[in-house]
C-alpha cells in the first residue's frame, strides 16, 4: 500500500514539521520571519537590487502508509512567476533554524544584493532563478525510507524568494506565487 506523502515546510528550533501541501489549509509564505505562515513583508528594492525572504527548508514527510522507499525526487513550479520574482532552490544537508542574520551560513537568508549574481552566504549552492514548470534533476538525499510520521531522506530543499526593484507587482502583502510540486518514484 502506498505511503501518504506530505511536502513540510520546516521551522523552530526542533525543527517543527508544518504541512504545506497544496490541498491542505497550511500554505508557505516567502516573508521576514521564521514562520511558515508569516506576514512581515518584503520590501521592494530601487532599481536592480533585489530584497530576499527568510529560507524556507521543504522536505517530503511520511503520514501514514506502510515503510517504502521515495527515489527521484524532484521538483518544479506550477506556472511562471511574476516579473520581478524569483525563488531560488538548493539542497542543504542540515537544518539551521533562522536566527536574524542576513548573509552568512548560519544565518536566515541571503545577503540582499545586486540582481547580476546568484545568491551566497547562506551555507548553501542555490541553482539558477526557478523560472519556469520545469522538474529538476533528481536530489539523491531528499529521498530515502519513508516511515510514518518521519521526514523522508537525509536533506532539506532550501528555497528561498527575492523580490528586484523592477517589480510592478505593487506593495502587496499577499502576491500568490505558484506552487512548487514534487515528484518521486516510490518502491
Amino acid at each position: 500500500m502506498p505511503a501518504t506523502i506530505k511536502v513540510g515546510c520546516f521551522n523552530g528550533a526542533s525543527p517543527t514539521y508544518n504541512n504545506v501541501t497544496s490541498s491542505d489549509a497550511l500554505k508557505v509564505s516567502f516573508d521576514l520571519s521564521d514562520s511558515p505562515t508569516g506576514t512581515t513583508t518584503l520590501t521592494i528594492p530601487t532599481g536592480s537590487n533585489r530584497t530576499f525572504s527568510w529560507i524556507r527548508y521543504l522536505s517530503l514527510y511520511c503520514v501514514t502508509g506502510a515503510s517504502t522507499t521515495l527515489s527521484n525526487v524532484k521538483y518544479a513550479i506550477a506556472s511562471a512567476l511574476p516579473t520581478g520574482i524569483q525563488l531560488w532552490a538548493g539542497v542543504q544537508g542540515t537544518y539551521t533554524q533562522a536566527n536574524g542574520t542576513a548573509g552568512t551560513a548560519a544565518g536566515n537568508r541571503p545577503a540582499d544584493d545586486a540582481v547580476a549574481t546568484a545568491p551566497t552566504g547562506s551555507g548553501v549552492t542555490y541553482a539558477a532563478p526557478t523560472v519556469d514548470p520545469t522538474f529538476s534533476a533528481a536530489m539523491s538525499t531528499l529521498g530515502g525510507a519513508a516511515t510514518t510520521t518521519t521526514k523522508v531522506g537525509t536533506g532539506y530543499l532550501q528555497v528561498v524568494a527575492a523580490v528586484i526593484g523592477t517589480y510592478t507587482g505593487g506593495g502587496n502583502a499577499n502576491t500568490t506565487l505558484p506552487n512548487i510540486e514534487f515528484q518521486y518514484d516510490e518502491a
